[in-house]
């Protein structure tokens, strides 16, 4: 995640739009946001993480969140983020608006997160930045985005807390196998059952059932094919008398179709007489006597065209008198078209001289306001240098007044000082006494130890009292005789599974046979293994209890020897305890002895009042300081009075600028016009225009209906000409119909509208007539050939009824057997398919009961959470050993993070002999090293784990506490990240870390304006 912008608004201090670009900051890969206490520095921060997630670090949702978060001269607070992942853009914005009705009310608020698609920001369906980072809140604020005075609480985690939260990030939960290990353990003995229920269904089927219906199957083919060899040469005949009796029918069948083909052939012929004289009516006269319905038709259309070219015509003339009466009119009223313009003009000018004395008159009044205002800017001026000069009195006066304020800061010193020694030193005596107890409890726990071995120890005496290498000795000892004493019962067991070999072969003697040790024939009284076998049983035993009692003694001695190693380690952490306990009284008691120097021996009490005195003076010189500012800068402009002395002369000139226009435009006016008021002119000028536009538009009007008229008339006489041909035309073709109808003997025309007013489909009606004679003519010679193939041969109806009758039983008889063929068949299969279903629910039951077997060992294996607790432990050493990389670098190889038995984080000191101490005995610049780096591994497990690339770290700490080395080793720190590729961002109000950083946003919280970021370097 690397930060693009960040638009805030009415959160917190800022009260006005702020925009933050980072892409300016994390180019330099350090950067700093610096300012004073309460300046709002850590809002930036605080705005990202509620447009991310809607949580806070300061506030909950029962802290009425939104209404704490919103500037109280605000009424509404935004947030626009938006930010670069895995080669993608995202923007998370929220919105709240405080209600108008209640103060106290931010009930309307939303918090939305879009990405960049396509050249725009597309909704996602979730506003939770889990989703994209895969991180959720918990743990953003662990690893990438870490508010004030959160940066070592990973480090400061109890065990198990540190433990939880591991498995919440990678997740370990993944590895607690226990349930899916026992549904796997049960599946198995599911699937045993079920085999074992199956296998008992198959009982039935064998190998011998099978070779049994084989035998049967092959006895009924062999029947089978002989029968069909019988009944092939009865179908042959069969089939030669079903073709003679098909060629008898096709016969009868040809010569009943030839005959009603002849019975149709009369109808056919005056078919063809008919078509053919349609054909000729319709070939001579249709198309003519189309062409004369066609011209009546357009005479009669013709005509009715001339009758409304004659009305259009009247119409027009009619219009055009009407309008050359009005034109005349309007000439008589205003003159012609020249002689209005100029009456225009004339009104034009008069109200040009009306609106520059209207403006005159304006310009005077301004005039007089502008002067009023300059002589009250002016007084308030002299004002603001009075009491400007007042304030500057009171601040000397202040300044005189404040006390040495360095030396009440280094009493203030002395007393935390003195604080953090008592404590350190109470830690230290804590530390020394826990030591103690630790002592007290492994010497407990070698009592414990003995006391469980302690009846198989060779020991006269108390075992209690036994030192640690005496009760090792005397364990040892006992392993030792436990020992002999098992190979003496080995020995022993060794003898009687002899006789219990000799005992097995007696019992296989039978009589009258040679026993092949001895040679005899006769056994009276053969070896037994009755008392053999208990004997045998109680040797095992006592093994068995050898072995545990063996365990038990070596299981002892490895926890003696464990506990030799913690004795030695805590031998030497007791002396280094007394040690730090005595370093943290000498502390003590010399800032107490320093403290006596000093030049104000105040006691806490008086410190606080003269602290917050101080305070109070403080606040007042500055407000005193910013008002004076204020007044400065109000002094120094003097803008306004400038701008008002200019417009007073701009104004002057514009008078004088107006006055000569209007006498210059009098001139050139009538006198007359001058006389009517603004609205008279207005109204002669509206009057005069509108005449103006009739008399265009009559005379327009006048020249369209003059070429109206003209095209009118040239298209009556067009008309009048196509009228006169169309008659013409109609008659000489009258004249050709009347010449055919005499030349072919018909007497009127409507015999020959008759005979084409019955319309004959000609092609089809001949292709009908062709087809029947093609069908006659087949079917006479399909009769011959038919007559021709039969020749002399008869067909015998009774002797083919018979022949059919013998071979359709014959076929049932066959089709029986072939039932009984696929019975037999089938029955074999699903024997060969239950018996191979047979071998291999076998074998699978064989595989399921090994696979149980393995299961078995699995579910012990994950039983409890044992498991996953040994997984997270491994993380926790993946995590130093990752760390260390890092900070043994930042400690030059003096120091490296280590993980004691209860997995707290310990420090192992190179310096002195590898010795470990606890983490929090570092100072305050290693401990801030030791929490970047396990922060920093911390971040690069995750991202391996979720396969990103992380570069980003921003911290919110102040560094007040450290000291200058502290804070000079914190400088180093942060330089190495940045060599590391990495952007890390830091908030503090220490006024040193501004020289070492090129790039920061320094913030200041204006009493007005609110916060103000600005961007340095």
């Amino acid at each position: 995640m690397i930060p693009e912008t960040l638009k805030i608004k009415g959160i917190y201090s800022y009260r006005h739009e702020t925009t933050i670009d980072f892409e300016k900051l994390t180019d330099a890969g350090l950067f700093g946001i610096f300012g004073k206490v309460g300046s709002g520095k850590s809002t930036v921060l605080e705005a990202i993480s509620y447009a991310m997630y809607g949580e806070t670090e300061r506030l909950n949702n029962r802290d009425s969140k939104l209404y704490n978060m919103m500037n109280l001269r605000s009424d509404e607070l935004e947030i626009d983020f938006t930010l670069r992942h895995q080669n993608n853009r995202y923007r998370f914005v929220a919105n709240a608006r405080r209600n108008s009705r209640n103060f106290l009310d931010i009930s309307k608020n939303e918090r939305k997160a879009y990405q960049w698609k396509d050249g725009q920001w597309s909704p996602l369906q979730s506003a939770d930045a889990t989703e994209i980072i895969g991180l959720r809140y918990e743990h953003f604020k662990q690893i990438v985005i870490i508010p004030q005075g959160k940066f070592n609480e990973f480090v400061q985690l109890s065990a198990t807390d540190r433990t939880k939260m591991l498995r919440e990030l990678f997740p370990l939960e993944r590895f607690d196998l226990r349930d899916p290990a026992n549904r796997l353990h049960a599946a198995a003995k599911t699937a045993i059952t079920s085999l074992e229920g199956r296998l008992q269904e198959l009982a039935e089927y064998s190998s011998e059932n099978l070779k049994s219906v084989e035998q049967e199957l092959k006895s009924h083919q062999h029947k089978l094919k002989e029968k069909r060899a019988a009944l092939e040469g009865q179908e042959q005949e069969l089939k030669k008398a079903a073709e003679l009796r098909k060629l008898t029918a096709s016969i009868s069948e040809a010569r009943e179709q030839l005959t009603k083909l002849q019975q149709q052939k009369a109808d056919i012929d005056a078919l063809r007489k008919r078509v053919d004289t349609y054909e000729k009516v319709r070939l001579r006269y249709e198309a003519l006597l189309e062409r004369l319905n066609e011209i009546d038709k357009e005479i009669t259309s013709l005509q009715k065209q001339e009758g409304k070219q004659v009305q259009d015509l009247q119409k027009v003339q009619q219009k055009m008198n009407d309008a050359v009466a009005h034109q005349k009119q309007v000439l008589d009223q205003n003159g012609d078209e020249e002689k209005h313009k100029q009456q225009i003009t004339g009104v034009e000018k008069a109200l040009s001289i009306k609106d520059s004395q209207q403006e005159l008159e304006n310009l005077n009044k301004q005039m007089q306001q502008n002067r009023e205002s300059l002589e009250k800017v002016q007084n308030e001026w002299n004002n603001r240098k009075k009491e400007r000069d007042q304030h500057q009195q009171e601040l000397l006066k202040l300044r005189e007044q404040l006390p040495d304020e360095s030396a009440l800061y280094a009493l203030q010193n002395s007393f935390k000082d003195e604080d953090n020694f008592r404590q350190r030193l109470k830690t230290a005596q804590d530390e020394h006494e826990n030591v103690n107890k630790l002592i007290e409890e492994l010497k407990s726990q070698r009592i414990q130890i003995l006391a469980s071995v302690a009846e198989h120890l060779q020991f006269e005496g108390n075992y209690s009292e036994l030192k640690l290498n005496e009760a090792r000795t005397a364990v040892q000892k006992a392993i030792g005789i436990k020992k002999d004493t098992l190979q003496k019962l080995q020995k022993q067991k060794e003898e009687l599974d002899v006789k219990s070999g000799l005992a097995a072969h007696a019992q296989s003697l039978k009589p009258g046979e040679k026993c092949p040790l001895c040679g005899a024939s006769e056994h009276p009284e053969p070896y037994s293994d009755e008392a053999l076998t208990k004997e045998k049983y109680n040797v095992q035993e006592q093994i068995s209890r050898q072995e545990q009692h063996r365990e038990s003694l070596n299981e002892a001695l490895i926890q003696l020897n464990g506990l030799e190693d913690r004795f030695k380690k805590e031998g030497g952490q007791l002396e280094a305890r007394k040690k730090q306990v005595d370093e943290a009284q000498k502390l003590l008691d010399q800032c107490l002895e320093d403290r006596k120097k000093l030049s104000i021996q105040y006691s806490r009490e008086e410190l606080s009042t003269a602290l917050e005195k101080l305070k109070q003076q403080k606040a007042d010189v500055q407000k005193l300081e910013k008002s004076i500012r204020q007044l400065d800068k109000q002094l120094e402009d003097q803008s306004v009075i400038e701008k008002l002395k200019q417009e007073i002369q701009v104004h002057t000139n514009r008078k004088a600028g107006l006055e000569s226009r209007i006498e210059l435009q009098k001139t050139e006016v009538d006198e007359s016009w001058l006389t009517l008021t603004k609205v008279q002119l207005q109204t002669k000028q509206q009057e005069v225009q509108t005449s103006l536009e009739k008399l265009q538009k009559l005379t327009t009007d006048i020249q369209q209906l003059e070429k109206q008229q003209q095209r009118l008339e040239v298209e009556l006489s067009g008309t009048k000409k196509q009228l006169t041909a169309q008659q013409e035309l109609k008659t000489a073709r009258e004249e050709e119909v009347a010449e055919k109808l005499q030349a072919d003997g018909f007497r009127q025309r409507s015999e020959v509208l008759e005979i084409l007013k019955h319309a004959i489909d000609v092609e089809g009606s001949r292709k009908k007539i062709e087809t029947f004679y093609q069908q006659l003519h087949t079917q006479e010679s399909r009769l011959n050939e038919l007559e021709k193939e039969l020749g002399n041969q008869k067909f015998d109806s009774e002797a083919y009824q018979t022949l059919e009758k013998t071979v359709n039983e014959q076929r049932d008889q066959i089709t029986q057997m072939e039932t009984k063929t696929g019975a037999l068949q089938g029955q074999l299969k699903v024997l060969n398919e239950k018996l191979e279903l047979k071998n291999r629910l076998t074998k699978d039951l064989e595989a399921q009961e090994k696979r149980k077997s393995n299961l078995d060992v699995l579910v012990k294996l994950f039983r409890g959470d044992g498991f996953v607790r040994y997984v997270s432990q491994i993380y926790l050493e993946q995590l130093c050993a990752i760390a260390n990389e890092r900070f043994r670098k930042l400690t030059h190889n003096q120091l490296e993070l280590d993980i004691d038995e209860k997995y707290n984080f310990i420090v192992r000191d190179f310096l002195h002999d590898g010795r470990t101490r606890l983490l929090k005995t570092l100072s305050g610049g290693q401990t801030f090293q030791a929490a970047l780096s396990l922060a920093m591994a911390l971040s690069e497990q995750i991202q391996q784990y979720q396969n990103v690339k992380q570069q980003f770290f921003f911290m919110d700490e102040g560094f007040g506490s450290l000291d200058r080395d502290s804070l000079s080793l914190v400088f180093d720190t942060l330089k190495q990240l940045r060599k590391e590729q990495r952007i890390v961002g830091i908030i503090s109000h220490v006024e040193d870390l501004q020289t070492e950083i090129d790039r920061f946003l320094m913030v200041e919280n204006d009493e007005e304006e609110g916060s103000i970021v600005k961007f340095v370097g």
